[in-house]
């Protein structure tokens, strides 16, 4: 429901400098040493945009098969027998034949992407084995819910692919990274048409980009989000909405941490007025570090504050917490509960893509050993 103070509300249409100003390659370069260590591989090529695009889900036939969630209580459905192998069309050898034709077919259609897939295995091995992914502006953080444990650690290119191509987030930016990101809208206005087709940006700085960062055990507890109006702080909010007593005992550590990271390293180097920023603080209160870029922007999710009391504040609001027994949560459902399928699937479809993709390794894992064995 949109809140009514929205309308009393001006958002500025991002532009082609905010784009710029927030892409990830961007602003890496200026706070390396401010903020995880990555690595980015750009450009990408037209087969792996035209992969991440295409329907359906599948894993390229020269990577391992990814570690997928099994529990699927809830989503059970009366036609699942239809995804099992069974012998009951025994008098019909065509109908065979021409399932292993249309197979042929799909394994014919598969992208070759030996290239991409080999550059992020030697990035994950230079980062120490585990990555997070992102591309540009978004990680596939709505795609979290596929992996094991809910998180976007990655170790290896499979699970990588899997979480892009899950991800919602990820499409739309490759589509229209103007109208995934926020511009002039309500919040019940986010919906808009995608464009049918990738079009390459004409600024080399707005070419997609996927990013691999290095991956670390956090504490959720110490990440916030900051807003900045006009080169300057107006409000800090914690991130994870859970009541955390140690922060109400660190408040004023904490916010000083993070002043200090914007004062001495952001507000002079990053050059747009209006915008928000992500910090981790360390457990120790020794140091903020810089997490990424947001744009000032409806579709950016303003945590503990509303859109409306940011625009209108005319000083520091401070840091926000969750306080003991404030239910944040109350009447809201998952996030990204939205993206639990992805737009082209249902949950037929998603179990038949999970399903064909598992055949497809364990026939080429079969055929690899058969052809071991024949070399003996």
């Amino acid at each position: 429901m949109t809140d009514p103070e929205f309308i009393d509300i001006e958002f500025k249409e991002i532009t082609e400098n905010d784009l710029i100003k927030c892409s990830f390659s961007q602003w890496y370069p200026l706070f390396k040493a401010h903020t995880f260590k990555s690595e980015i591989i750009k450009p990408l090529s037209p087969e792996f945009i035209d992969y991440l695009l295409s329907d359906g889900i599948f894993i390229p036939d020269q990577d391992e098969l990814p570690s997928l969630k099994t529990d699927w209580d809830g989503f059970d459905d009366p036609d699942d027998e239809i995804w099992k192998s069974d012998n009951k069309n025994e008098n019909s050898g065509s109908d065979d034949d021409d399932d292993e034709e249309e197979e042929e077919k799909d394994i014919r259609k598969t992208p070759d992407l030996t290239e991409t897939t080999n550059a992020i295995r030697e990035i994950i091995s230079r980062l120490g084995g585990s990555v997070f992914p992102r591309m540009n502006w978004n990680s596939p953080k709505d795609a979290a819910w596929m992996a094991l444990g809910n998180t976007l650690k990655s170790c290896s290119p499979s699970e990588i692919y899997l979480l892009l191509k899950s991800s919602d987030k990820i499409t739309k930016d490759l589509f229209d990274p103007v109208a995934s990101n926020g511009i002039n809208i309500s919040s019940d206005e986010k919906d808009y048409d995608t464009p049918k087709e990738f079009i390459k940006p004409q600024v080399p700085e707005l070419e997609p980009e996927l990013v691999l960062r290095q991956w670390g055990e956090i504490h959720r507890s110490m990440e916030f989000r900051c807003f900045v109006k006009s080169k300057k702080i107006i409000g800090i909010s914690q991130m994870d909405l859970q009541h955390y007593d140690h922060l109400f005992d660190s408040k004023d550590e904490i916010s000083s941490c993070i002043h200090d990271l914007f004062d001495n390293v952001i507000r002079d180097k990053f050059e747009l007025e209006n915008y928000c920023f992500d910090a981790y603080v360390k457990k120790n209160l020794e140091r903020a570090y810089l997490v990424d870029f947001n744009f000032w922007a409806p579709n950016t999710d303003p945590i503990l504050f509303t859109w409306p009391e940011l625009v209108k504040a005319k000083e520091d609001l401070g840091l926000v917490l969750v306080t003991r027994g404030r239910n944040v949560t109350s009447g809201i459902t998952s996030r990204y509960s939205q993206n639990r399928f992805p737009i082209e699937l249902n949950v037929q479809s998603y179990h038949k893509s999970l399903l064909e993709m598992a055949q497809r390794v364990q026939k080429e894992q079969g055929a690899e050993a058969s052809k071991n064995q024949g070399t003996k």
